[in-house]
C-alpha cells in the first residue's frame, strides 16, 4: 500500500530488463535508449524510469536508485538517440 509522501515525491528506478525491452522496441526504428541520471546523496546515478508508486514492479530486477521530492532534485530524463550502424 502506498504512503502519501506528497504530490512531488518520485522514485527513480533502474531495471536491466526494462532497458532490454525498450532497446528491442527502439531497434526497429534504429534508435537506442539513453538512461536518465539523478544526483542523490552527492552521487550521480543512472535510472531507467520515474515512478510515483514502485510497490508493484513490472520487472523482476527493478530497484530504487533514488527517491524524494522531484522539485528539489537535479536529474535528466531518459531519452533515445540514433543507433550507429556498427552498434548491436
Amino acid at each position: 500500500m502506498a504512503t502519501n509522501k506528497g504530490a512531488n515525491y518520485r522514485y527513480f528506478l533502474f531495471s536491466k530488463e526494462q532497458i532490454a525491452d525498450k532497446n528491442a522496441a527502439y531497434d526497429k526504428v534504429n534508435r537506442k535508449m539513453v538512461l536518465g541520471t539523478v544526483i542523490y546523496n552527492g552521487q550521480t546515478k543512472e535510472y531507467s524510469c520515474l515512478s510515483v508508486t514502485p510497490e508493484l514492479p513490472r520487472y523482476t530486477d527493478e530497484r530504487i536508485v533514488a527517491e524524494g521530492d522531484i522539485t528539489k532534485m537535479k536529474y535528466t530524463l531518459p531519452s533515445t538517440k540514433p543507433k550507429r550502424s556498427n552498434e548491436e
